[in-house]
């Protein structure tokens, strides 16, 4: 290749053809889609098509972002670590690595527009939307290629992130207000102000320097784990009571080996559902009879998701099998099963009892309140907000787990 320019751009046309080919005909179907379902096209119509187009745009590009950057031999998802090798400046890296998926989202919108103009004769902005997918596309690089070593708290920031850009979208096509509730939108984004420009500009500079920053401290080998954060933490938790005294015998060790790796996700898992359906009936959003319905009706779900993770995915290598170090450990098949089950079996019974803790409480709240109206019900539209962003944040997610897994 004659210049570095054009290495970088057949590089990504290379690793990322055949999605870039799969995310035109996803514009044009749900275009055409979203459209086809409106009987009648008002402008409040219009407006609400074309912002929830940019936000499914984004979401499958996400997914294209994140497929074409994860190493799949090295289980890594962050910045292309091959190109560290390169004779290139960081900085010089990192521009073109967000140059180029911001120039193929525009491209990618742009087909959105000829397609509604073409096939429905409807006009559709230009310039604002396609510096609102750039900046969304440059801050979940920025934030992923900068905490490498933080898998879910990455993308905990990532969904925050783009949260706040979503609320803000809202506020170009009506009052905020009404969000998330799309009936509120008065019209559609028409014109880009100095203050749009301004914010948006700001967010791709921003984005831009922290992704050099932390590519250039992941270049180093400094942004695996940050260990100068955590080791003040580990400090304090080794002098807790305890910490030091060493395994009784080789069981406990794999014990908390097993439990430490896999594990503890069906009881985290049942936590975090419980957690979530008492603070939906806490917040006014359903009454507490309703909230008991619900523990009864997702207790599949609630134990059954987190326990097909955990415990058999879990406990499986990249061919579904057993891994590598529990096949040459020198103890029998049964041994070798009870070792495994042990952890599994505590994992269920405690993910079972935190959900039975849940749901006797909303039991004893009902027999107290009865209905359940608590005084924070002011926090019903933050929680609506959240069940809009729920759908895009959960595929989001859902994506990174199918990559991941």
């Amino acid at each position: 290749m004659r210049s570095i320019a054009v290495a970088f751009t057949w590089e990504f046309w290379r690793r990322s053809r055949w999605w870039i080919l799969s995310e035109i005909i996803v514009m044009v179907c749900i275009t055409a889609v979203l459209y086809g379902r409106i009987p009648s096209l008002d402008a409040k119509t219009h407006a609400k098509i074309h912002y929830t187009t940019l936000f499914y745009e984004f979401i499958c590009f996400a997914y294209f972002i994140l497929s074409t950057q994860f190493h799949r031999k090295s289980t890594r998802l962050g910045f292309p670590s091959h190109l560290y090798v390169k004779p290139t400046r960081t900085w010089v890296l990192v521009g073109w690595q967000m140059l180029l998926p911001a120039v193929t989202i525009v491209v990618l919108y742009l087909v959105s527009v000829g397609c509604a103009r073409i096939l429905l004769g409807i006009v559709w902005p230009l310039l604002g939307p396609m510096l609102l997918l750039a900046t969304a596309v440059a801050c979940t690089q920025a934030i992923i290629w900068s905490m490498v070593g933080f898998q879910v708290l990455r993308f905990g920031i990532c969904l925050l992130v783009l949260q706040a850009l979503h609320v803000w979208q809202f506020s170009l096509y009506g009052p905020v207000q009404g969000y998330p509730n799309t009936s509120s939108l008065n019209g559609m984004w028409t014109g880009l102000t100095p203050g749009e420009l301004l914010t948006m500009v700001s967010c791709l500079a921003a984005a831009y320097i922290v992704a050099v920053i932390g590519v250039s401290r992941d270049r180093r080998g400094d942004c695996v784990g940050w260990p100068e954060f955590w080791a003040p933490l580990f400090r304090v938790r080794d002098l807790l009571p305890g910490r030091q005294k060493p395994f009784n015998s080789p069981a406990a060790a794999q014990f908390w080996r097993e439990w430490n790796e896999v594990d503890w996700i069906m009881p985290a898992g049942s936590g975090i559902l419980v957690a979530g359906i008492i603070l939906l009936d806490a917040l006014g959003v359903s009454d507490t009879k309703n909230t008991i319905k619900g523990f009864v009706c997702l207790l599949v779900i609630g134990l059954g998701v987190p326990f097909f993770a955990g415990l058999i995915f879990g406990q499986c290598g990249r061919k579904c099998k057993i891994d590598d170090f529990k096949a040459t450990l020198p103890v029998s098949n049964s041994r070798l099963s009870a070792m495994i089950l042990r952890p599994g079996a505590v994992s269920l019974l405690s993910a079972l009892a935190i959900y039975i803790a849940g749901l006797f409480l909303m039991i004893g709240w009902f027999f107290v309140i009865g209905e359940g109206k608590t005084v924070i019900q002011g926090w019903h539209g933050v929680m609506n907000a959240a069940g809009e962003f729920g759908y895009g944040g959960t595929l989001l997610l859902a994506t990174v787990g199918i990559i991941i897994a």
